[in-house]
């Protein structure tokens, strides 16, 4: 969803008593999870407007402009584990 500007409703609350159902937790566990292995793609970052309309492909960008770094995220991982980027153009300088 940032690669679209938006955020992410987890849909999270504690119950009357102040503690949180263990599936809400899980929940919240597994996008930290995530995160850990992700975040430098989300904190900081703004849509990359050079490919934000091929939502069809399982990709998305995200652009941290003080850097200017572009992320890839694959929310689908391809057969034979080689993931085919459209953009962007690689340079010398891409790691």
């Amino acid at each position: 969803t940032v690669a679209f500007g938006g955020n992410m409703l987890l849909n999270v609350g504690p119950r009357h008593d102040g503690t949180i159902d263990a599936i809400f937790a899980d929940r919240l566990l597994g996008i930290g999870s995530w995160l850990k292995v992700n975040g430098e793609a989300i904190y900081s970052t703004v849509p990359w407007a050079v490919a934000q309309n091929q939502t069809d492909v399982g990709v998305y960008y995200t652009h941290k402009p003080i850097d200017g770094i572009v992320y890839a995220i694959a929310t689908i991982w391809p057969k034979g584990n080689v993931l085919h980027l459209e953009a962007p153009n690689t340079t010398p300088n891409t790691q």
